[in-house]
């Protein structure tokens, strides 16, 4: 990356696997940076903390010129926001769909703008908190339906129609020795195109070619694709265990500090009290009785606080067990106080490294704790975040989104499950 000096960089949400601050501090501070102009500054203010000079906020749906015959439209999606961005170089369209999960009028009003995509990139895999539950009183959590990822890559190509889709922004591995069993539940490339194939057989309107690229392939108008031979996803477990060794040095300094970690219990007592003020008293009222439970880990050492959603007291706990504390948060003393110090406990579960632990009865509430800390990070909490221009202007343009959201109620109501709809809206 010494090397690399782009002429804008694009960043289409916050989540740190595609806003990677030591990535971008490697990268000349006045290079101009493209973010989705939301309801919220977040992503311009921790660029200026960056000392980034040159950050260009793009409105939802509106066309901006880069270069001569280079040009660029962003087009967000869902409350937390992803975005979309529409790259047209010349005569070709490229669609990088990436983390965003585009359905119904939003997606058609990007296909009636650019009815003719040249590359669709999309991701296929999880950055989602299913696989983080651990459930004390009931059956195993079940295992993330990778196949479901697939199938909505399929649907997805489906609608847009490009010449070309190329899985995308999932190539990740988990190399912690906490987390390295997750990589058990990455979906590849390789997987989602035997995926593809099979789906095209049966679907004889889909046209589209999929190519798997890797960092340094590529494709240009005058040679096609230039695609290197590789085996990384077919011998995926031992590029795995050679990476681990090449990082080996890396990986035992983090386990060195994180093991090094003290609790700073006036940090944690003063975050976690402004996050508990910023929600709604009738969400607070859910957690009165149910105080939650952060089990942080310091190598052999471990910290158990109790912290009351209710009121955002937070207090040392001398004894705790399942039976006592059915709603617990577990993850590095570490990595909680960082993400406290960085408003970025929403993206622990990207990472993998938490660890929700709770009862069948509890388990809704947890999840409730995740949503309240996702509102609270993207600043629709407190609730007079709602009531600012910057997001009235943001929804005024993406209205076909508010629509879509209605829909999703009503069907929601009707009993339809969040997963599948996805793909019944995709059909």
């Amino acid at each position: 990356m010494a090397g690399l000096r782009p002429d804008f960089i694009v960043l289409t949400h916050i989540h740190w696997d595609h806003f990677h601050g030591p990535s971008l501090r490697k990268m000349d501070r006045t290079t101009p940076i493209l973010v989705p102009h939301d309801h919220y500054e977040r992503i311009t203010k921790d660029l200026r903390t960056l000392k980034f000079t040159d950050v260009r906020e793009l409105k939802h749906g509106h066309r901006v010129r880069l270069a001569d015959d280079l040009h660029i439209t962003s087009f967000q999606f869902f409350p937390f926001t992803d975005s979309a961005v529409v790259l047209e170089a010349g005569d070709v369209t490229l669609l990088n769909a990436n983390d965003s999960k585009f359905v119904g009028l939003p997606l058609s009003q990007i296909l009636r703008r650019h009815p003719k995509i040249d590359f669709l990139f999309r991701s296929h895999s999880s950055a989602n908190d299913r696989l983080c539950y651990e459930i004390i009183d009931g059956a195993p959590v079940a295992a993330d339906d990778l196949g479901r990822y697939s199938e909505a890559f399929c649907r997805f190509v489906r609608k847009v129609n490009p010449r070309y889709a190329i899985p995308f922004a999932s190539n990740h591995c988990h190399l912690h020795r906490d987390v390295i069993h997750f990589n058990e539940s990455v979906q590849t490339p390789v997987k989602v195109a035997e995926h593809f194939a099979a789906f095209k057989a049966t679907h004889a309107e889909v046209q589209t070619e999929l190519q798997i690229m890797v960092s340094g392939d590529s494709w240009s108008a005058e040679q096609g694709f230039e695609i290197a031979q590789q085996d990384y996803f077919e011998n995926r477990e031992a590029h795995l265990a050679r990476y681990a060794e090449e990082m080996a040095p890396k990986l035992e300094e983090t386990y060195r500090k994180e093991a090094s970690a003290v609790l700073n219990m006036t940090l944690v007592q003063n975050k976690l009290k402004l996050f508990s003020d910023a929600l709604p008293w009738f969400v607070r009222r859910r957690f009165r009785s149910q105080p939650v439970a952060l089990v942080l880990t310091a190598g052999d050492r471990r910290e158990v606080l109790s912290f009351d959603v209710s009121n955002g007291t937070v207090k040392p706990l001398e004894h705790f067990d399942d039976v006592t504390h059915p709603l617990q948060f577990q993850t590095s003393l570490e990595i909680f106080q960082h993400a406290l110090r960085m408003r970025l406990l929403s993206h622990l579960t990207i990472s993998k490294r938490v660890r929700y632990r709770v009862t069948q009865k509890t388990a809704g509430l947890m999840s409730l704790l995740g949503y309240c800390f996702q509102f609270y990070e993207y600043e629709l909490f407190p609730l007079r975040g709602l009531f600012r221009w910057r997001l009235v202007d943001s929804y005024l343009r993406r209205w076909r989104e508010v629509v879509l959201y209605a829909r999703l109620s009503f069907d929601l109501m009707r009993g339809y499950k969040p997963a599948e709809l996805e793909l019944r809206y995709l059909d």
